[in-house]
Formats: structure tokens, sequence, C-alpha cells
């Protein structure tokens, strides 16, 4: 079932019993269940990046961000470690398994291209000031003590995400590393393949070089065979024409004979 199917469903189909599909189905089910959790959590981070800017925009709001942002950070690494060490494990998963385990994978790529989408929302809206604070600071600006206090707060905030940002930041070059190093090997991969049909191409070149071979022998043969075969047949017939003439002969000598012995005979 994927992080969608889950979803439609409701959470009574997502949290059913682990089948009996082998001793990897534990596994998919818990794969399945916090890709769900995670595409859950970022539908509310989005729902939370929208009022930034807005008349909502308060410090607390910017509170919740920060902490929603590493919660999900934490989940989104939790669920890759999960699609990866399953993925090592493909050749041991039922030809469902593997199905469910497409679908996971593919979900959750969807899931953290939005995450992306949503946090560089976040950090543009973050650069501005909440709007709350700042309208306070306003109405505050003739009482001196309270507008230092609001503007200490402010600083305090602001390097506290900038604490936070420094972190995602971190994090967000770690999966671009870790995406590069995908791609790198995805290229290899493709690599090695390309090597495999050329080998296979020249298997086959070589096969039919063997067979152009042999198929000329095959007709040189032939060739020679209908020769002989020729031979033979002259030979037949000169054979039975000396047959034929040693009985002529045969028969002249015998016939000379007869009329010699004749001749003695009368005299």
């Amino acid at each position: 079932m994927s992080f969608m199917d889950a979803k439609r469903r409701g959470p009574e189909r997502e949290l059913r019993p682990v089948g009996r599909e082998g001793p990897l189905e534990k596994d998919l089910h818990d794969l399945e269940r916090q890709g769900f959790k995670v595409q859950t959590g970022v539908a509310k981070f989005k729902r939370l990046v929208d009022r930034l800017g807005g008349r909502r925009d308060t410090g607390e709001l910017r509170s919740q961000l920060a902490v929603a942002r590493s919660s999900l950070q934490d989940e989104t690494k939790e669920v890759m470690e999960k699609v990866v060490g399953l993925n090592a494990q493909r050749e041991g998963l039922t030809k469902r398994q593997q199905e469910r385990l497409n679908r996971a994978g593919q979900n959750f790529t969807a899931v953290l291209e939005d995450f992306e989408k949503a946090l560089k929302r976040c950090s543009d809206g973050e650069a501005a000031p909440p709007r709350a604070e700042s309208a306070a600071l306003s109405e505050a600006s003739d009482d001196p003590l309270a507008a230092m206090e609001r503007q200490a707060l402010l600083q305090h905030q602001q390097r506290q995400e900038a604490v936070v940002m420094d972190s995602v930041v971190a994090h967000n070059e770690s999966l671009i590393e870790e995406r590069d190093q995908g791609i790198t090997a995805i290229v290899r991969d493709i690599g090695e393949l390309h090597e495999m049909f050329q080998d296979v191409s020249t298997l086959v070149t070589d096969q039919g070089a063997m067979l152009d071979d042999i198929e000329t022998n095959i007709t040189h043969a032939s060739g020679q065979v209908e020769a002989g075969a020729n031979v033979l047949g002259r030979a037949d017939q000169h054979q039975k024409s000396a047959t034929r003439m040693r009985m002529c002969l045969a028969v002249i000598v015998a016939i000379i004979i007869a009329i010699v012995v004749i001749a003695v005979t009368k005299n």
C-alpha cells in the first residue's frame, strides 16, 4: 500500500496487521506507515508556511515552523534509510512486496520534492520579520523600554532562526550529496550496462563470422561431393564400355577360332 493509498483509505487501513508474506513484511509495513506520517507532516508544514507574511505571522508561528521543520527532517532521514535498506534486500521480497516498495519509493520522492519547495518558501518568508511583531513595535515606539525589550526579543529570535537555518542548509547539503552519489551510481550502472551490451554485440558478431565460415565450408564440401559423384559416374561408364569391348573381342576371337577349326577339319 502506498502513502496515497493509506491517505485515501484512512488510518484504520494504514494500521492493518502485518501479513505473513515473509520476514521483511514488518519493515515494509513500517516504511509505509512512516511515509504516510511524513506526508501528513509536510501537508501541515505547508499550511504553516502559507501563514508567513500574513496577519497571523507571529513569533509563535515561526517557532512552530522551526520545530516542524526539524522533526520532518529527522523523519525523512529515517524513511530514506528504510527505503535504502529494503532495496538492498529486494531479492528477499515477494513480487507484491516489490511493487509496494516501488510505490512507496515513488511517493516518498514526490513528498521530498514537495518538502523542498515548502522549505524554499519558508526560507523566503522568514527573511521578513513577522507582521504582528512589526505592528507591535510600531505601536510601542512611544515607550523606549518596551521597544528595547521587543528589539532584544526579535534579535534573539533571529539568532535562533539563523542557527536553525544553518542546520537546515547543512542537512539539505547532505541530501544533495546523497542524491549526487545516487546519480553517480546510476551513471556507473548505465556504463556497466553499456559495456555489457557491447560484449553481447561482439559475441553476436563473432558468432556470425563463425556461422559464415561454416556455411562457406559446407558449400565447398558440397561442391567437392558433387564433383566426386561426376567422376564416379564417368568411371562407371568407362568400366561398362571396357566390359562390352572385352565381350566383343572374346566373341570375335571365338568366331576366328571356330573358322580355323572348321577349315582344318575340312582339309
